[in-house]
């Protein structure tokens, strides 16, 4: 006799609440995240969850990536597994409290996606939030880069970009998706961060976010470290060497033409992202230690 389909999503449905309720029973002394880095993707968040896990005051989760609040994959582990799977990942709050530490996750995932940043907000309102951001450009190319090597995608950098750039400039979506930031082939939107940051600030208005740049991590800028620390309570950095972890080995050029043209694309959301970090919602360097992708125009323009 053969099993109906809705027979099989009933077993598994009471499996999930069963799995649901004993990971909840064992997560009872588990602590939640004290900090999530957030994104972007490519942008330097396995090397700063790698530069934070080896300091003695934070202790990791299982592993550096849970997506726990994502939509995707589908089905997602938010909707059939529940915070008490997600609070088993972390340490102890004995462990913690005995070695003096905090614990956080890096999921780059949750700034493209609003559904997930809504349930970090709901579900960890005391988390503190960290953003790294990296030229738009360069972070475009490294993620068609990682896309092409899953086998994912087979077009050139340059025939993807100017695609997506036509879909968006006629007002359409990238095909296969009704999310276009969320998408996972969406090179373009990831790097409007702009757009992203008015996400975070709009479901904690007050509650800063951090904001670092990679160009600044990985050249051991020391007020960068400094204010991350603060950030998150901890002790001041004694050095500022930041691990080089994840590192795509493309050796491709970006087209010049290609690249004019997305500068020329990102200027209104860089500018826009200059405002941003200007406010009270966000926490970063001084304007002076900003990478010039973000003021480019405007420097050359005497702001």
């Amino acid at each position: 006799m053969s099993k109906s389909p809705s027979g099989i999503r009933a077993r598994m449905s009471v499996r999930a609440r069963a799995r649901s309720v004993l990971a909840r029973w064992r997560s009872r002394d588990r602590a939640l995240p004290d900090f999530i880095i957030l994104g972007t993707q490519k942008g330097g968040t396995s090397s700063l969850h790698s530069y934070l896990t080896d300091l003695p005051q934070v202790i990791g989760p299982a592993w550096k990536e849970l997506h726990f609040f994502a939509e995707m994959p589908n089905p997602n582990k938010y909707s059939a597994l529940g915070l008490g799977w997600y609070r088993a990942r972390f340490p102890r709050r004995s462990e913690l409290l005995a070695a003096g530490a905090i614990t956080g996750e890096a999921t780059p995932r949750y700034m493209v996606e609003a559904v997930a940043m809504t349930r970090i907000a709901r579900d960890l309102p005391d988390s503190r939030w960290v953003v790294v951001l990296r030229d738009p450009v360069q972070r475009a190319h490294s993620h068609h880069t990682m896309i092409t090597r899953r086998g994912l995608d087979d077009s050139s950098f340059a025939d993807a970009v100017t695609n997506q750039l036509e879909l968006i400039e006629h007002g359409d979506t990238i095909p296969g998706t009704t999310d276009v930031i969320g998408n996972d082939l969406d090179y373009v939107g990831g790097s409007r961060y702009s757009e992203q940051l008015r996400v975070l600030s709009s479901l904690r208005p007050n509650r800063p976010t951090l904001v670092l740049f990679s160009e600044n991590l990985f050249t051991g800028h020391r007020e960068s470290f400094a204010l991350l620390h603060e950030f998150l309570g901890l002790p001041e950095p004694d050095q500022s060497k930041f691990p080089h972890t994840n590192i795509g080995d493309s050796k491709d050029e970006i087209d010049p033409d290609v690249r004019r043209r997305l500068e020329t694309f990102f200027t209104g959301a860089n500018a826009e992202l200059a405002t941003q970090l200007r406010s009270d919602q966000f926490l970063t360097v001084e304007p002076a230690d900003w990478p010039d992708w973000i003021l480019h125009d405007q420097r050359h323009d005497g702001v």
